[in-house]
């Protein structure tokens, strides 16, 4: 079983990064936090991120580039194994100077 990571871990993790504008939820069903899901765009290139941290499958932390803040389908998937690795990887993507298709 994973860590939980709620929005306030991913806020706290991103904090002092002026340029994102994280949207994100927290995932609690019967009353169990579950995870959050949401997205995080970069707004000086608006490139956008779509993560969902519910333990669901067990290949980790689900991230991925979206089109915009209503594309839950997105693009390729991606994991990450740990919060660490899951915010470094959102960061990469965000910075990323290339276009995303």
């Amino acid at each position: 079983m994973q860590e939980i990571i709620s929005r306030a871990k991913i806020q706290n993790a991103l904090k002092g990064r002026n340029n994102l504008d994280i949207k994100l939820e927290n995932i609690r069903r019967n009353g169990v936090m579950l995870g959050c899901s949401g997205f995080i765009t970069n707004k000086d290139n608006n490139k956008i991120v779509y993560i969902n941290t519910e333990d669901t499958i067990s290949y980790g932390y689900l991230f991925r580039y979206a089109r915009h803040i209503k594309d839950y389908t997105g693009l390729t998937n991606r994991y990450a194994r740990t919060k660490i690795q899951l915010i470094r990887s959102v960061l990469e993507l965000l910075e990323n100077k290339k276009e995303v298709i």
